[in-house]
């Protein structure tokens, strides 16, 4: 009987890779940032600090190139100390934002509703687009909400 465990296993392991490799194309917008990423790149200036939620950091970072900030909403820290700008504040947030008259974010949906109270209607906020739960926003300062 424990030679069955086995067999069973390497199948299931079979199975699982087959349907991987067949679906990998439909899951990657979930798992990259990669068209997010490519789409910042066509409208956002090189030199633009992008507003990202922690778990997309890494991948907005690479594939945009640009320097990035990163919004936590809720308890936690980053996944290591990085000489990235860490805004967990309210205060922090709204410094941010008050110091670049555009700025872009990738956002997951926790963080979108984070910014959204955050900002309330000092700044002008619009959703450009969105890619597998990647939320792509621009907001303006010194421009109120209307």
């Amino acid at each position: 009987k424990p030679l069955v465990l086995p067999h069973a296993a390497a199948f299931n392991i079979m199975i699982l890779l087959l349907f991987i490799f067949s679906y990998h194309s439909r899951f990657e917008e979930y798992v990259s940032s990669e068209r997010s990423g490519e789409y910042l790149k066509k409208i956002c200036r090189p030199d633009s600090i992008i507003l990202c939620s922690k778990s997309l950091a890494r991948g907005i970072r690479f594939y945009t190139g640009n320097e990035i900030a990163i919004f936590r909403n809720g308890k936690g820290n980053f996944f290591s100390p990085h000489p990235i700008p860490f805004l967990s504040t309210d205060e922090e947030v709204n410094n941010f934002l008050a110091r670049q008259p555009v700025t872009y974010g990738v956002l997951d949906k926790s963080s979108l509703a984070g910014i959204n109270r955050i900002i309330g209607d000092r700044f002008k906020y619009s959703l450009l687009n969105n890619f597998g739960g990647e939320y792509i926003v621009v907001i303006r300062a010194g421009q109120h909400r209307q």
